[in-house]
């Protein structure tokens, strides 16, 4: 995807005020998500996956919880 490691980067760079490195992870990978179209992408794939075949409970409850973000 045109783009996207410099989105990703440019994310990721953005200040974080903790000093607890999995905190300050999560909210890197948050700003990364929210600079991107990732979540509209692999909502793209599990519509297409489950047009050629029936969507387990693991991945409904992944693609509901990613419409409802």
């Amino acid at each position: 995807m045109p783009g996207f490691t410099e989105t990703v980067q440019e994310a990721w760079e953005k200040p974080v005020n903790t000093q607890d490195a999995l905190i300050s992870l999560h909210v890197k990978l948050l700003h990364s998500a929210n600079s991107t179209a990732i979540v509209q992408v692999i909502l793209l794939e599990l519509e297409m996956a489950h047009e050629r075949r029936n969507l387990s409970q693991e991945e409904l409850e992944f693609k509901k919880f990613l419409k409802s973000r």
